[in-house]
């Protein structure tokens, strides 16, 4: 009879089982946000050192948000953005188009994104990012074109001081891609001599006066100050040539 009642409460748990998983779904979708623009779903690999993109989820999806952190050194989270700020990320719960339940990451800040490195590969579009260069745009707009030809096509106008990720460069043109402010991402190609690559930046230590040539004693052009970054075009005599919204000037290396 122990036995029998053993048995019993055995095939009990077992049909409740169903019943048990579909409440928790439930409760898990009672709980969820609306997306406000596109987003780019993640995995990330076993080793945690890669991430790649599964999937595009269109604005107004909602989705359940399950975890949140926030960007962790020496990890995937770490290394696919170029961000002032840490980055924030949260694992969601999402449908598929086939109405099935995933998993994935999206970044909940996308304002603090300034540019893209890391190792990743879009299985929608074929676009891969392998440790590739980070550009940055030194005038005030750079015409981003289909063909590495200046009768090409204009795709898109990116300002000074936009970043985005060299693909391969042919001839005078580098071929990029990049993401504009509302997250849509752009390919195409610019040309190279507007274009400053993997760039090193001077931090003014105070009140800093900027040079129109390298020397202490030529006109001033300005005067800096503050935890801004300026991208350094080069170097000459003890001088730092840095960037200035689409101008030059140089001052003391420090």
């Amino acid at each position: 009879m122990k036995k029998l009642n053993t048995v019993v409460c055995l095939m009990l748990v077992i049909l409740m089982l169903p019943i048990v998983v579909f409440a928790q779904t439930q409760e898990e979708w009672n709980h969820t946000e609306t997306l406000q623009h596109a987003t780019d779903v993640f995995e990330i690999t076993d080793d945690g050192r890669k991430m790649h993109i599964v999937t595009v989820l269109d604005e107004g999806t909602e989705y359940c948000p399950l975890e949140k952190i926030v960007t962790q050194v020496d990890t995937a989270f770490d290394s696919y953005f170029y961000s002032d700020s840490p980055i924030e990320w949260i694992r969601i719960s999402y449908h598929d188009r086939e109405g099935n339940v995933q998993q994935g990451w999206i970044v909940a800040n996308t304002e603090a994104i300034t540019g893209i490195n890391m190792s990743v590969f879009d299985d929608t579009s074929s676009e891969e990012y392998n440790g590739y260069d980070l550009g940055f745009v030194l005038c005030e707009t750079l015409s981003l074109r289909e063909n590495p030809d200046a009768t090409s096509k204009i795709i898109q106008t990116m300002t000074y001081g936009t970043y985005f990720t060299v693909i391969e460069e042919s001839g005078s043109w580098y071929n990029v891609t990049y993401r504009d402010e509302e997250g849509l991402r752009y390919s195409g190609w610019v040309r190279k001599e507007y274009v400053l690559v993997n760039p090193d930046y001077f931090i003014p230590d105070g009140e800093t006066p900027v040079y129109a040539m390298p020397s202490g004693s030529a006109k001033r052009v300005g005067l800096i100050s503050g935890e801004t970054r300026y991208p350094i075009i080069g170097e000459i005599d003890g001088f730092l040539v840095i960037s200035l919204r689409g101008a030059s000037g140089f001052v003391v290396k420090p």
